[in-house]
Order: structure tokens, then sequence, then C-alpha cells
């Protein structure tokens, strides 16, 4: 496996995935989520700690650029634009599907929300990293 191209990828996603994660989740849901999350939104942090979250999203964006690089051959926009989009709206929707049964931080609409946000913001991080992983 190419460690430049993998390294080069997971970051490249990982600013995706962080840029998209502001986009979706501050600008344009914060109130949706908010008000699933009824009496449990004062779990939530007043500040966010911005170092934590883009190390998870490097681990995510690192999780599928070894994917592409290693099982699926993936090193175009259009397929990890599709690749992304598959196991990001899967893992998304598990993993909402868990809080929501788990937890009282989620609704039903919200789970059913944050798995095509998730399959949005993988797709088009995948489609970053699919990019990245193709060029010479």
């Amino acid at each position: 496996m190419d460690a430049k191209k993998l390294t080069l990828g997971s970051l490249a996603g990982a600013v995706a995935l962080f840029l998209l994660g502001y986009v979706f989740y501050k600008l344009l849901l914060d109130n949706f989520f908010a008000e699933a999350a009824g009496s449990s939104a004062s779990v939530m942090r007043a500040d966010p700690v911005l170092w934590s979250i883009f190390v998870g999203e490097l681990l995510m964006a690192g999780m599928l650029a070894t994917v592409f690089l290693r099982w699926a051959t993936i090193s175009t926009f259009m397929g990890g634009l599709k690749g992304g989009a598959l196991i990001g709206g899967l893992a998304g929707l598990g993993f909402a599907f868990v809080m929501f049964g788990t937890t009282s931080t989620m609704s039903l609409p919200s789970v059913l929300v944050e798995g095509v946000v998730s399959a949005i913001r993988y797709g088009l991080a995948g489609g970053v990293i699919g990019w990245v992983l193709g060029r010479d």
C-alpha cells in the first residue's frame, strides 16, 4: 500500500469531513438536532473540542482511504463518491440507530436525517479521497 497516497488521501478526506460537518451540523441543522435531543441537549459542549473532532474525522477518512486503496481500488472522484456514500451512509445510520436505542439524545426523525447527512458527507469526502488517490 502506498503510504504517501494513504496519508494525503486521509488528510484531504479529514479536511472535507471537518468542513462539511461544520456546514451540516452547525450552519444547517444545529436547531433541528438540538430540538430532536430534547432535554438531553444539555449534554452538548458549549465549546466543542475542535482538535478531537478533527482527529475523529482523520481516523474516519483514514478508514475510507485504506478501504479504497487496499480492497476497492478506488481512484476516481465518482468511485470515491459512491463508495464513501455507501460506507458513510450505512455507518452513520447504524450508529444513529444504536444511539436512538440506547440514549435519549436522538429522535427517530433525527436518526433518518443523520443517515442522509452521513451519506452526503462521506460521499463527498470519499470523492475527494478517490481523486487524491488517483493522482500520480
